[in-house]
This record gives structure tokens, sequence and C-alpha cells, in this order.
């Protein structure tokens, strides 16, 4: 009788039988890391991002909590700047460019946000 869950495949328990190759999730896994190999990607660039991102987040938070005049400015200059630069990395990416001269493109602006926030402005 099969189940929902039934398989004709066995997939084998051993460890070492999984290093060697004989297990369908080993085949699958080595696929994956060979499509990710093929796609260059820049992992390194965008954990950065990620990273500086929430860094400015950090400065940001405390400016926009207080309110007042110079939170909204901040409020309106983010939500100008998130849009200007989407607009400007699909541009890039329609016009051949890679993505990582989009994530580098962010880093920029996340880095003058960083530098100006830091320094009060």
């Amino acid at each position: 009788m099969r189940t929902a869950f039934s398989s004709s495949a066995t997939v084998p328990r051993d460890p070492v039988s999984i290093s060697r190759g004989k297990s369908p999730l080993f085949a699958l896994l080595t696929d994956y890391n060979d499509n990710m190999r093929k796609q260059k990607f820049p992992w390194f660039a965008a954990t950065r991002l990620a990273l500086e991102s929430s860094y400015v987040v950090g400065l940001r938070l405390p400016k926009l909590a207080t309110g007042g005049r110079l939170a909204h400015i901040e409020a309106r200059r983010m939500v100008t700047e998130k849009v200007s630069e989407a607009m400007a990395a699909g541009a890039i990416l329609m016009g051949g460019g890679s993505e990582s001269r989009v994530i580098a493109r962010y880093r920029r602006r996340v880095r003058t946000n960083a530098h100006r926030l830091a320094n009060g402005r």
C-alpha cells in the first residue's frame, strides 16, 4: 500500500553512502551547487549591502522616532531615494548591466547615507 509520502526511491541513512554520491539527495544538492556557481551572483557584495543597510536603519530610526520637521524631511528623503534607486537599478538591468553594478550603486548610496547620518546631518 502506498501513502502520500511513500516513494519508490530509497534514501540511504548511511552518511558514508551520501558522501560518496549514492544518494538522490546528494545528486540534487550537487546540481543546485553547480547551478549557483554558474550564476556568478555577487554574494559577498550583497551580504555587505545587507549589513551596511541595517547600520543605516539603526542610525535613521532614532531620527524618525523623535518626530518633527527633521523626521519629516528624513522620511521624504528616504522614500525619494528608494524610488530613484529602484528606477536606476531597472535602467541598469534593462541596459544589459550586471547585478554587481546594481549592488555597487546601492552600496554607494548606503555609504553616503551612513556618513550623513553618523555626522548628525
